[in-house]
């Protein structure tokens, strides 16, 4: 029975792999004009299943805020993407028609010097970081992770964005790190704990 226990162990550890494939692509800190209500973060998914993020967090400024379905549904599929707006019609005025996923949370960006940026799960893991740095010249235009390959913590691996942002638009790197997809890894240590069970019973 312990080495069911152990598998299983491993099984659940590898599942909790799908979480870390949920990355912030895109901020918009400073819109033009005012930036009551008009800004937001872009998450995409670059794993290869469906991510649920009810129950998740945007911690901002050491701040959990959690987060309010505004259209679309919480699920990222594969390759899709999920806005956190902090108003959701304000981002739809600047953004008209976008298809999207979209879900709302009290924050506010500084648009000078920098803070840290969280996305937690429902369990208040961290998923994903961002140590943003913010200049007051950007102010108009979004920031973008140059592709995600790259590591978004290091703002060294961010440029500047189109005007008012390019929400759904995600720079999909050729240059990821090779991984195996989360499905087959869940799979596989499930199998492994199926056939454990199969193997004890018949003793």
């Amino acid at each position: 029975m312990k080495f069911v226990y152990i598998v299983l162990t491993v099984a659940l550890i590898l599942s909790a792999d799908a979480f870390a494939e949920v990355m912030v692509t895109e901020i918009m800190y400073d819109p033009e004009g005012s930036d009551t209500g008009r800004e937001w973060i872009e998450l995409y998914n670059s794993g290869s299943s469906a991510v649920d993020i009810t129950g998740w967090k945007f911690n901002e400024d050491g701040s959990n805020h959690g987060l309010t379905i505004y259209q679309g549904s919480l699920e990222i599929a594969p390759g899709g993407s999920m806005i956190i707006a902090r108003n959701g019609d304000s981002f739809m005025a600047d953004h008209t028609g976008y298809p999207g996923n979209i879900v709302t949370a009290t924050f506010s960006l500084v648009n000078s010097g920098g803070e840290e940026l969280y996305i937690m799960d429902d369990e208040l893991s961290a998923v994903d970081y961002v140590n943003l740095s913010t200049n007051e010249e950007n102010e108009g235009y979004s920031i973008e992770l140059k592709n995600t390959g790259l590591d978004n913590s290091d703002m060294m691996n961010w440029e500047k964005g189109p005007y008012r942002g390019d929400p759904g638009a995600v720079q999909e790197g050729d240059s990821a790190p090779s991984q195996v997809p989360e499905f087959n890894i869940i799979g596989v240590a499930l199998m492994f704990a199926l056939c454990a069970l199969v193997f004890l019973k018949k003793r």
